[in-house]
């Protein structure tokens, strides 16, 4: 969550689930509710305040994680995708004109992904039929607020990627450039062998390089993040 007027705020971990704390990472993150809570008690929020909202990646990593691919796992995640929109739907109500959501990405063109099966090479499977219903029903939750939301489409913008990374500064789209278990520790002295990481997609088997982050908004690309906002506001 990350609120820009005059003063700049970001609450943002990573690791956050959208109503849970963090139990499962090691970083004890603070649920996104939490967050909104956070900014809400300390923050009065108006027209020129733009309030910026992403959640859903760690609800589904956690989920599959325990439940596996089951009727259960699918159960908490339209919960979190539901407990997403009601947050929205808090800081609109506290007065925010100008909110900013971001779906998930689709997770399934990971390599977390990978040991759960994929239909085809370009991706799919059941981590990304996750991650759609979980971006639809975020979607049908929040409809009526078009007013003053404004949704970030980033499964559509990394699958651009993915499939077609000659399209892009991108030369390895399927594998993490680290050679740790996450991005936080990598350094470069714990790349792959030759690797730049600044041609990768990902960093490590769930989050994308800086590079990639860094893509996705820049107006050089189709469905880009900063366009949609400029044209919109």
């Amino acid at each position: 969550v990350a609120a820009a007027s005059l003063k700049k705020k970001s609450f943002a971990q990573g690791g956050a689930r959208v109503a849970t704390p963090d139990t499962t990472t090691g970083t004890n993150a603070p649920s996104v509710k939490s967050q909104i809570d956070t900014l809400l008690a300390g923050n009065t929020l108006g027209k020129n305040d733009v309030v910026l909202i992403n959640g859903g990646m760690s609800d589904i990593v956690a989920a599959v994680q325990a439940t596996g691919i089951s009727a259960a796992t699918s159960a908490t995640v339209d919960t979190a995708a539901r407990a997403l929109a009601d947050q929205v739907r808090r800081v609109v109500a506290a007065g925010a004109t100008h909110v900013v959501v971001s779906g998930v990405y689709n997770l399934g063109i990971t390599p977390w992904a990978a040991p759960w099966g994929r239909s085809s090479p370009m991706g799919g499977g059941p981590i990304t039929n996750l991650s759609v219903a979980f971006n639809d029903r975020l979607l049908i939750q929040i409809a009526d607020m078009g007013a003053t939301v404004l949704y970030f489409d980033p499964a559509l913008f990394f699958n651009l990627i993915y499939n077609k990374p000659t399209s892009y500064p991108i030369d390895n789209a399927t594998a993490p450039v680290c050679t740790t278990p996450d991005a936080s520790t990598c350094t470069l002295a714990t790349i792959q062998p030759g690797a730049d990481p600044t041609r990768w997609l990902f960093a490590d088997s769930l989050y994308f390089t800086p590079t990639a982050q860094r893509l996705w908004v820049s107006d050089t690309y189709l469905e880009n993040a900063y366009t949609r906002f400029k044209n919109r506001w």
